[in-house]
């Protein structure tokens, strides 16, 4: 699968962007993972639920609830491959 994503929020104090895959028009949400070696800390990225795509203008703060539940592992059903 070859994705054009483009990011459209990025919040560099929770650390975690908002972007959308031009070709499908999908909204995602994207986090850096820390590893012990920084040099090795990798970014993942999940497609963005219905329940927060009304926030992604007004507030995208908002979207960080549904970022930490998909660092916790609650949403790998939603993890994007690349």
């Amino acid at each position: 699968m070859n994705l054009h994503c483009e990011d459209i929020y990025v919040s560099r104090t929770l650390k975690f962007s908002i972007g959308i895959e031009n070709s499908s028009k999908k909204y995602y949400v994207s986090f850096l993972v820390p590893t012990d070696n920084r040099q090795s800390d990798y970014e993942k990225y999940y497609w963005l639920i219905d329940k927060y795509l009304n926030y992604i203008i007004i507030e995208p703060e908002k979207v960080y609830e549904y970022v930490k539940e998909c660092y916790e592992g609650k949403h790998e059903d939603m993890l994007i491959t690349l």
